[in-house]
């Protein structure tokens, strides 16, 4: 070999080892980085143990006071109940799970959670407390756990405003002579509230007891402060919607009066949630036209019922109902009681049967009802001697009488086309003591004096744009007493529709017209003939929504009513006086003259229900 071969492959073999000592340093900077990784991955999962092993710490010192604590609560129960020889059942305290201790390092709490505590005072949920300390232990608890409410559900209905009439006055309202009811829009001269809380008291599965209750007031809308007498001295409620011009006293002229007070069990039938066994005083299953305020099916009052028991196509509603008559349904006089030691009022019972939600046609339904009433008169109402004013035995016993109430309703929905609207129409037939007001209420016969009553209503809304809606109502009534005792038809129709401007703001135009027609004596010599009156209301309402029944709305109104001369009263030799007998009268009495055939009103008014 040469020099030069030499030179060669000496060169080649340095650049080859170099080459390699490049590779092994690459792959060994690699490795360091590799561990150096590892390394900090190491240090993250130990500090995260040591954070875990800290919380463990917390929560067995937290487990270790709860028992401490449990334990001292279990020896006070002992204590006192040693005397009566009574122990209180030993307290488990909680098991508590050994964890590995840590070094006790505080450490701050993370973003969220609430800062570690040595001392926590929960309630022990599982001991068992004596009645006899039930008292004192309470007032150691701690408050009930979150979620847990108790604030009542709260309902109700509010109507209030102020008036005035044309001529001078207080606001004076109108309605028909011999009507049960007046177109309401602008026509009302009272204030009027119910406040109804209810709460759900327990609850499994579909299944839950409620209790509901509701309170009323009514005011003359006279002043500030308004009063109930509470002794009977003040007005009554009928007084002050009629008569409070005349004979209420302005600062005692308010009534209250207890309207709901029950208990509802809701979902008593399995697979049924609206079944409903009810007991106590209530408004039960109210049909009304609300333009009118004319409640024409109402069975209210204290009673107990099951309702919304699915038997087959429909819904069953089963109730017992009462009411009360004084004194003046057998004529008697408030010292009966004193002067016979017989019971002067008269206890009257409804039963009821309905079957409702029968499917007729395209959203249309059908409810069927059956009542039957009676008086349930003791041993004495039944044999005491009634006497007349000249000490003559006039008969024996209180007068009483049964009655029906029968009652179709077909309810169509989506009525023309729209969703909102509906139409309801109505036959009724009573008899007896159930004809007196035709709406559930049953009387003695003296204080009802019907043979028969029957009617036909229809009602509803009608959506006939986006900007106009209306309410609508028509009913003929008739009534035939007995023994030659007349007979008084009653025809009524009304509309009112509103035209939205917005949301909130509308004009709403009210015209009711009443026809009550006397025949054959029925209110008492000379007075047969027909009662006529046709109401006008023009209001500018503020109500929270577009719909014609949002509410609350704030309404400013003019009114304008005329009637025919038999709606006043009789006009005696010698001039106009005012009688004080709102039978007479179309008017409220005491703020137009008696003799005068239209009125003129204006005002304000709000109304809510929620």
């Amino acid at each position: 070999m040469n020099k030069t071969t030499l030179s060669a492959s000496v060169a080649l073999a340095l650049l080859t080892g170099a080459t390699a000592h490049a590779a092994d340093t690459d792959a060994l900077a690699r490795r360091l980085a590799e561990l150096e990784k590892r390394m900090e991955q190491a240090e993250a999962r130990a500090r995260q143990a040591e954070t875990k092993a800290q919380q463990a710490e917390t929560q067995a010192q937290q487990a270790e006071a709860r028992a401490k604590q449990a334990e001292a609560k279990a020896a006070r129960v002992e204590t006192k109940a040693a005397p009566v020889e009574t122990k209180a059942a030993p307290v488990a305290a909680k098991p508590t799970v050994a964890t590995p201790k840590a070094a006790p390092a505080p450490t701050k709490a993370k973003p969220g959670e609430a800062q570690p505590t040595q001392e926590l005072a929960p309630t022990v949920q599982d001991e068992f407390v004596p009645d006899y300390v039930a008292d004192k232990e309470r007032e150691e608890e701690q408050p009930p756990p979150k979620g847990t409410n108790y604030i009542p559900d709260f309902h109700g209905y509010m109507r209030s405003g102020i008036g005035a009439t044309g001529g001078g006055g207080d606001q004076a309202c109108f309605q028909s002579n011999g009507a049960d009811s007046k177109y309401r829009l602008g026509n009302e001269c009272e204030t009027y509230i119910e406040i109804e809380l209810g709460k759900e008291m327990w609850s499994q599965n579909d299944s839950s007891f409620y209790i509901d209750t509701r309170i009323a007031y009514k005011t003359g809308q006279q002043n500030d402060w308004e009063e109930d007498p509470g002794d009977g001295s003040g007005s009554n409620s009928d007084a002050i919607s009629q008569n409070r011009a005349v004979n209420t006293n302005p600062y005692r002229d308010s009534v209250v009066s207890v309207r709901e007070a029950n208990a509802q069990y809701k979902g008593i039938i399995a697979g049924q949630p609206r079944s409903n066994l009810w007991a106590g005083k209530r408004f039960y299953q109210r049909h009304d036209i609300h333009m009118a305020d004319f409640y024409y099916w109402d069975l209210s009052g204290p009673g107990v019922g099951l309702e919304y028991w699915t038997v087959g196509p429909g819904d069953l509603s089963l109730a017992w109902v009462r009411n009360t008559d004084g004194p003046w349904a057998n004529g008697l006089g408030t010292d009966f009681w004193e002067t016979t030691g017989v019971r002067p009022n008269v206890i009257n019972n409804v039963l009821s049967v309905r079957y409702a939600n029968l499917e007729t046609n395209q959203d249309g339904k059908l409810e069927l009802g059956i009542e039957w009433g009676s008086a349930d008169l003791t041993d004495g109402q039944e044999n005491v001697l009634i006497y007349d004013s000249n000490g003559n035995v006039v008969r024996k016993g209180f007068n009483s009488q049964n009655g029906w109430l029968l009652t179709a309703e077909h309810t169509q929905g989506n009525w023309f086309g729209s969703a909102v609207s509906f139409n309801k129409l109505i036959g009724q037939y009573a008899t007896g003591s159930m004809a007196s007001t035709g709406n559930n209420n049953t009387h003695s016969t003296s204080f009802s004096n019907i043979d028969y009553m029957w009617r036909i209503l229809d009602h509803g809304t009608v959506e006939l744009n986006d900007r106009i809606e209306m309410m609508y109502a028509t009913w003929y009534e008739s009534k035939k007493a007995n023994e030659g005792g007349g007979q008084k038809d009653w025809f009524s129709i009304g509309v009112r529709p509103i035209y939205r401007w917005t949301d909130t703001m509308n004009t709403a135009l009210e015209i009711g017209y009443d026809n009550v027609n006397y025949k054959d004596g029925w209110g008492g010599p000379d007075s047969d003939g027909r009662r006529d009156l046709t109401k006008v209301t023009l209001a500018q309402e503020w109500q929270a929504g577009p719909s014609i029944w949002a509410r609350p709305v704030i309404r400013l109104f003019a009114t304008y009513a005329n009637w025919n001369s038999r709606n006043s009263p009789n006009i005696p030799v010698g001039g106009c006086v005012n009688p004080g007998n709102s039978d007479w009268q179309a008017v409220t009495p005491g703020i137009l003259d008696c003799d005068e055939t239209d009125g003129f009103t204006f005002g304000a008014q709000m109304e809510a229900w929620w």
